[in-house]
């Protein structure tokens, strides 16, 4: 399935300033996210490797290289990138909840991936 070219890319003007404080909004968490959560990401990729959880280090792995492409790649459209954020948040938590279950923080990035749905997706 291929997604729409006004998906990916970048539109040549948005005068909406809904449009305008989405594009920051995901502009500073995908960078406040590899900021905060990177050596966070970093620390707990090598204690599963260190544990001889391979699957859950290789996801988060994944995660963070998805994170680091989506920020530099700018000619990305703002909606691509947020729904690469959600989708992160998403696969962590289902992984994370089936892994370990309800305890943790696990449900709440499912939440939290829902807000950001309804807050950055929205129409």
């Amino acid at each position: 399935m291929r997604l729409p070219k006004s998906f990916i890319y970048t539109p040549d003007s948005s005068n909406d300033s809904l449009e305008l404080w989405r594009q920051q909004t995901v502009f500073l968490l995908l960078r406040t996210l590899l900021l905060v959560g990177g050596p966070v990401i970093c620390f707990a990729i090598y204690n599963e490797l260190r544990l001889g959880r391979w699957p859950i280090a290789i996801l988060a792995l994944i995660v963070l290289s998805v994170i680091i492409l989506s920020i530099f790649a700018d000619h990305l459209y703002y909606r691509l990138r947020a729904l690469i954020l959600i989708t992160n948040l998403l696969v962590l938590g289902l992984i994370g909840l089936g892994t370990f279950g309800i305890h943790g923080i696990h449900p709440s990035l499912l939440i939290a991936s829902v807000v950001l749905a309804v807050l950055l997706l929205g129409s």
